[in-house]
């Protein structure tokens, strides 16, 4: 993820014998994370090392192409993981502010409308009175 290594100076996660797993990233899993951002378009952010690193802690396996694999798709399914937009570029965040739009491509404006459900009929709910 980013290259100051996020996961590095982690507490090492102990099981509930007391054993600890170490959270030691090997070669392969570091490539593994790069293959993810480089093949598949996963962003390269805070919240996305944050959030695999959490969940390889409490997966408790140690840090393995296995567990990468394991973590990512899991965080991928609970829609916890930002990926790049089909143009490569990275999606705006949520609470963009304006000068963060102007500045942003079509692309990147489109994707944070469409996140934020802009555009869409808002039904109202409620009793409706029939006819006159």
């Amino acid at each position: 993820m980013n290259r100051n290594t996020p996961w590095q100076g982690l507490p090492i996660k102990r099981t509930p014998d007391s054993q600890p797993v170490p959270l030691t990233p090997t070669k392969e899993a570091t490539e593994r994370l790069e293959y993810w951002e480089k093949k598949k378009g996963l962003c390269d952010t805070r919240e996305n090392a944050d959030a695999i690193v959490e969940c390889l802690l409490n997966l408790n396996k140690g840090f393995t192409v296995e567990t990468v694999d394991a973590a990512i798709l899991g965080l991928t399914q609970q829609n916890k993981l930002t990926w790049k937009l089909k143009n490569g570029e990275n999606p705006l965040p949520l609470d963009a502010d304006e000068f963060t739009m102007k500045k942003a491509s079509v692309e990147q404006l489109r994707d944070l409308s469409a996140r934020r459900g802009e555009g869409k009929k808002q039904f109202r709910q409620g009793w409706h009175r029939a006819g006159g």
